[in-house]
């Protein structure tokens, strides 16, 4: 609390003790006056600090705990000639999906108590670059040492929600290594591409991976989906890959050199599923375009033995991750979760 507000008493160490503010009940409200926050008007000299309310769950946070704050946020902002403005801070042991993207699109400052007791998601970070850095430079063989260590770290970091877009990157940057150990070159990650909708609107369409060998007349283009271990594969995915950001790829290079070989694939560390094998025999593509559908399984048995740090690697995306939301019924775990849920208020 005293990096956002300065000379605020601390909260009461009670378990259960709310703080009023305009009438409404928070965790704990507070007055920051940071140069950002301050607000200045031509009534007064002095600038006038703008209030902060925080809610702090010692579990996982849903989507409705979300709503619920920011409803009572709103009301308290509430008056007959303007909206205070209010920063808001919510806090918990993990957050669902849905309650992290709500909370981050509403303007919330999220705190994530794992992350904020640990650095493992800096160590994948900095883990994650170097090998961007590989595919980048065309590097040949990834660093046996810095993939193990990527994979480790990804599993000790299964139950952390800001994890699940490294781990896609992780997924994306691995195929990049592979395709440039496989002979193929200018990998590419993340490529966005325009696409033409049949209304005549324009979309933006993505291949996680792209490479291309025989000076571009041979393109390999790859969709990465980082699932979990037993996730069937999306089908809707299957026909976004192969009729649109497929084809949008194409039209770009083919002003560069026309493709004669296109090989798209999507691989996921999960399962394909029956679904998306149907879907996909459903598709008419042209006779230049090669698909395929790969899982988790077939990619570690395609892998040499001696990528031992990769096979390992394609297993930690996939972890099937122990949320935290889960452990709320272990005894030592919620002895942490209140004596965090009191201390935070007094190092945030």
């Amino acid at each position: 609390m005293n990096w956002i507000t300065w000379g605020t008493l601390p909260p009461s160490g009670r378990a259960g003790t709310l703080t009023s503010f305009n009438n409404i009940v928070f965790d704990h409200a507070a007055y920051s006056r940071l140069g950002p926050l301050l607000r200045f008007s031509t009534r007064s000299v002095q600038p006038v600090p703008t209030p902060v309310l925080f809610d702090v769950h010692a579990d996982c946070c849903e989507t409705y705990d979300v709503q619920s704050f920011l409803e009572r946020m709103a009301r308290a902002g509430a008056n007959k000639t303007t909206r205070l403005p209010i920063l808001g801070v919510l806090a918990a042991t993990d957050f669902s999906k849905t309650a992290w993207r709500e909370g981050k699109s509403a303007g919330l400052m999220m705190v994530n108590f794992r992350m904020l007791f640990g650095e493992s998601a800096l160590e994948v970070m900095v883990a994650v670059e170097k090998s961007l850095q590989r595919i980048c430079s065309n590097a040949g063989q990834p660093d046996p040492g810095a993939v193990e260590h990527l994979a480790a770290t990804l599993e000790m970091t299964a139950a952390n929600p800001i994890i699940q877009d490294l781990r896609s990157i992780s997924f994306e940057v691995l195929a990049g290594l592979l395709l440039g150990m496989g002979g193929w070159e200018g990998v590419e990650l993340n490529c966005k591409v325009p696409f033409r909708l049949a209304d005549g609107s324009v979309v933006e369409r993505e291949v996680d991976v792209a490479a291309n060998r025989k000076g571009g007349e041979e393109l390999y283009l790859i969709e990465c989906k980082g699932e979990a271990q037993g996730q069937s594969l999306d089908p809707e995915y299957v026909r976004k890959f192969f009729c649109e950001a497929v084809p949008a790829y194409v039209r770009l290079r083919r002003a560069i050199c026309p493709p004669r070989v296109v090989q798209a694939e999507i691989w996921t560390t999960g399962d394909v599923g029956e679904a998306a094998r149907l879907r996909l025999k459903q598709l008419k593509l042209p006779s230049t375009l090669k698909p395929a559908l790969r899982d988790g399984q077939e990619l570690k048995e395609s892998l040499p033995r001696s990528l031992h740090g990769c096979r390992r690697l394609l297993a930690a995306i996939a972890w099937p991750a122990r949320p935290l939301c889960s452990l709320r019924d272990d005894s030592a775990f919620r002895r942490f979760s209140r004596t965090a849920e009191r201390s935070f208020l007094w190092t945030i």
